[in-house]
């Protein structure tokens, strides 16, 4: 992104600006244009034309939701009007957090090349050779962006796929699972860890609702492996039971799937 940000912690007293106005085309300092140089990508970026100025140039800009300004080239900003640059103290940095040079700002007629309607925008010119942007405000002020806040939720996708949406995943509900475990593992029945005396009847609670739901189920045969209960307590004060197989863990046989490149 070539997202352009208003910064007050940078400094705001541009030197080539003096007594209010200048003329864009003043001697401006140029040991930091290829340092402080927009970079942008080629890729998922929107573009618009734009007629600007007093001639109604087409300009093309690049339409950047990140930038909270508008933003002019000085080579372009000669061809679109007369006017002098106003005094700027808007001190901008770039994504990467590099101060940009600004040489002014000024308002300019611009028209959107599929609108007839024209807005006076305030643009800030820069000494950089950029694309020229238009910012968030100017961007849905045109209608050229917009916010979506609405989930459109397809009936017929539910319908379709019924039986992954209706199956039941967790617990003795959901299809079994095999876990290779070495040849070799003994086995470990770890002890069970001590639960503090004020958090019994959560946990007893919490315990029967899972019991019920058919997340888990009483175990009165001697098995494998042992893992230990551990408790979490969230936000709201409730429980969350987990297990800490870590003996389990180690006699796992890992699968191997190749992840396909998309």
């Amino acid at each position: 992104m070539s997202a352009i940000t208003q910064d007050s912690h940078v400094a705001d007293n541009v030197s080539n600006i003096t007594k209010g106005q200048t003329n864009v085309t003043d001697h401006v300092k140029s040991s930091n244009m290829s340092k402080n140089r927009i970079k942008l990508s080629n890729r998922h970026e929107w573009f618009t034309y734009c007629n600007v100025g007093e001639n109604e140039k087409n300009v093309n800009f690049k339409l950047d939701t990140g930038s909270m300004v508008n933003i002019l080239p000085r080579s372009l900003y000669p061809s679109l009007t007369r006017k002098q640059l106003n005094l700027c103290k808007k001190p901008l940095t770039a994504y990467n957090n590099q101060p940009i040079e600004v040489l002014g700002e000024q308002t300019l007629q611009v028209r959107p090349s599929n609108q007839d309607k024209s807005y006076m925008l305030n643009f800030v010119i820069v000494n950089q050779e950029s694309v020229p942007i238009l910012g968030l405000e100017s961007c849905e002020r045109m209608g050229l962006v917009r916010k979506m806040c609405v989930i459109n939720q397809d009936e017929n996708l539910f319908a379709q796929y019924k039986d992954v949406f209706d199956a039941p995943l967790i617990g003795l509900n959901a299809p079994p699972v095999h876990i290779n475990v070495q040849e070799n593992a003994e086995g470990e029945q770890v002890a069970p860890r001590r639960i503090p005396f004020s958090l019994l009847d959560k946990v007893k609670k919490e315990l029967q609702r899972m019991e019920q739901e058919g997340v888990i189920s009483k175990v009165n045969v001697s098995t494998k492996f042992v893992s230990p209960m551990v408790l979490v307590e969230k936000s709201s004060g409730e429980l969350r039971i987990c297990l800490d197989p870590q003996a389990l863990n180690a006699a796992v046989i890992s699968e191997k799937h190749a992840i396909p490149t998309v």
